[in-house]
């Protein structure tokens, strides 16, 4: 199909997209679907936002959910028998890759994320070879690629196992397009700004098809982004199989370290504390007015856990109070603004530990 690099992102194919809370789905020209579920966070608007793009034999999009990230998650239901088109499409025609450039666009646009700032992905498999794609296409901040199949053409898993599902995708005639080979696509794209690439693979295999993977797939791909100056994070492990290494979180918390987004940061808690009551006050940013429609929520977090809350009311004060002294640990105060519409506004988080000064965040 095309040869050249892309510049241009979404084509809006299936009309304008507006994403709601939970499973929906985009319309292919010849009626399938491109099942996704979007789970916001709880302040969307400025929340980073984190793309799970599923691997083959997946039919449900993950549930995967954190109140600090929007979550958009998709599943490939098209190729051969419906196994996978690496989110890519079919015969060489790519109208997958057009329907799902069409709904990361749209959920970037929803959630005001900027992404070379807080866009990321997530994938194993021949979805990480989608996520290493789009994350080029976007600019993205980081991709985390577990066990990336990185080539699709001539390699021995091609030869293998993959042969029939490939060429269903890219058929031989047209191997030569940049698609085939995510090194020779990266290089391609070159002149944008290239994600932190987070890749992670097992360094024994048993099976047939996969006893050149590493060095074929992976270290193919490392090899080249240590040539060119990209930056990466490389995770191999003495485990066996070709299998997810690392839960959401646990990424989540990568991505946290190496590359940290820029969080929602739109509201101040202060905050008063004696040995039995902790009162804390919400003051609302400046740039925001109207401040009589506002309501005010607050709960109060212990070690993690929620202990106590004062619902929605338009005192933007309220006083903790506790039987003994202030618990030993750490505790948390999450403010919420919402409008009369109901819709939340700000967060705002204070945390206050009793060996340290309280701050913030």
């Amino acid at each position: 199909m095309h040869n050249d690099v892309y510049d241009v992102i979404g084509s809006g194919i299936g009309g304008k997209v507006s994403l709601q809370n939970g499973i929906d789905y985009m319309e292919a020209k010849d009626g399938r679907k491109l099942t996704y579920r979007f789970t916001p966070a709880e302040v969307s608007k400025g929340a980073p936002l984190l793309v799970i793009l599923n691997a083959r034999g997946s039919k449900i999009p993950s549930k995967f959910r954190n109140g600090d990230w929007n979550v958009l998650s998709l599943v490939d239901t098209f190729g051969l028998e419906g196994d996978t088109s690496a989110y890519l499409g079919e015969e060489g025609d790519f109208f997958v890759r057009e329907m799902v450039l069409s709904l990361i666009q749209t959920a970037i646009d929803q959630c005001e994320c900027d992404p070379k700032e807080n866009l990321f992905f997530y994938a194993s498999s021949i979805g990480a070879y989608a996520a290493i794609m789009y994350g080029i296409l976007f600019e993205a901040r980081g991709v985390y690629a577990n066990a990336p199949i990185i080539k699709l053409h001539d390699t021995t898993m091609y030869s293998e196992i993959y042969k029939n599902r490939v060429d269903f995708t890219i058929p031989p005639q047209k191997k030569d397009v940049i698609e085939n080979d995510l090194v020779v696509f990266m290089k391609a794209n070159r002149h944008k700004k290239l994600p932190t690439f987070f890749v992670c693979d097992n360094i024994h295999q048993k099976e047939p098809w996969l006893q050149n993977f590493l060095q074929e797939q992976t270290m193919y791909f490392v090899n080249a982004c240590l040539e060119e100056g990209v930056d990466i994070h490389l995770e191999l492990l003495p485990g066996e199989g070709h299998i997810i290494n690392h839960s959401m979180k646990e990424v989540v918390d990568l991505f946290i370290k190496y590359t940290p987004p820029k969080f929602v940061q739109l509201t101040t808690i202060d905050a008063v504390c004696n040995d039995r009551s902790l009162k804390v006050h919400c003051i609302l940013g400046q740039d925001y007015l109207g401040t009589e429609d506002v309501q005010y929520a607050f709960y109060l977090m212990h070690n993690g856990q929620r202990v106590q809350l004062r619902g929605y009311e338009s005192d933007p004060t309220t006083v903790f109070t506790f039987e003994d002294e202030l618990p030993r640990g750490n505790l948390e105060v999450i403010g919420f603004i919402r409008d009369k519409s109901g819709t939340t506004l700000r967060k705002g988080i204070f945390v206050f530990d009793a060996n340290a000064d309280h701050k913030n965040r």
